[in-house]
């Protein structure tokens, strides 16, 4: 109910009736902690060995198009977050492991402008995608973890449009935006018993008896490309120095009332 909720709010603000398109593309950092991973690549570590480290934050990148409209910003994304793994033990013939989890998703997000002269915002989005982990003791890559799931994401986004990068004669009416996204996600539990079966050789580990459970935080940074129109170029368009002085100086004589 809440997904189905959700998607007719982001119909409703992709169809209001002015809108700028743009595309958007960044990277991305997000924390993680995994009390369950943690216990599984310990244990593995003692018996072989190796000195697998922790997935302490992933790292990864997300591209898309959005809509701006008065009150609104909605998008449609891509991306993927993850980390590998590796450790080398050089009493077992240098034998190589590698551990790695990755995000990979779509996600559609829905955000409120507070202020319309301004292209900040606060929204949700809502995740679909798929939550892996793979390893590989110094061959083919071997997949025990595969599940496709929905996850949610809460966010507050600054923008700040900016011109330097663009040729001279385009800085008039032309412009980026570079955003900045604190977010928080929040994640359904993962059962981990095929890694703990895989890694550890245990055979009695039950069903949703290691689960990772949790949420993350993390940022993005990313740089936005507008699609602006002939018209939305002059509504964007900066004012000249000349301009700005000479309606300073008409401001000051009403003000005053001198000629």
């Amino acid at each position: 109910m809440k997904q189905i909720t959700f998607l007719l709010l982001f119909l409703i603000s992709a169809g209001s009736s002015w809108g700028q398109y743009y595309a958007y593309g960044g990277y991305e950092y997000s924390s993680f902690q995994s009390d369950e991973l943690s216990a599984i690549v310990t244990e593995f570590n003692e018996r072989e060995g190796h000195n697998l480290g922790d997935l302490r934050a992933l790292h990864g990148y997300r591209f898309g198009l959005g809509r701006y409209s008065y009150v609104a910003d909605v998008a449609l994304g891509f991306g993927y977050l993850g980390r590998k793994l590796s450790s080398v033990n050089p009493q077992l013939l240098k034998e190589t492991v590698e551990l790695e989890y990755s995000l990979i998703s779509a996600d559609a997000s829905v955000g409120f402008r507070p202020f319309k002269s301004k292209f900040h915002s606060i929204g949700g989005s809502l995740h679909m995608g798929q939550m892996r982990y793979r390893y590989s003791f110094g061959g083919d890559y071997l997949v025990p973890i595969k599940n496709y799931n929905i996850w949610g994401e809460l966010y507050a986004e600054l923008a700040f449009p900016f011109r330097f990068l663009l040729k001279k004669e385009q800085r008039e009416r032309l412009f980026y935006i570079f955003k900045i996204r604190p977010y928080y996600r929040a994640y359904r539990p993962l059962d981990l018993q095929a890694l703990q079966r895989d890694f550890n050789f245990d055979q009695n580990v039950g069903f949703n008896e290691i689960t990772q459970k949790g949420g993350q935080f993390g940022i993005r940074l990313s740089l936005v490309v507008p699609f602006l129109t002939k018209e939305e170029q002059e509504l964007y368009r900066r004012t000249p120095k000349e301009a700005k002085k000479a309606k300073i100086e008409k401001k000051y004589k009403t003000k005053t009332g001198t000629n």
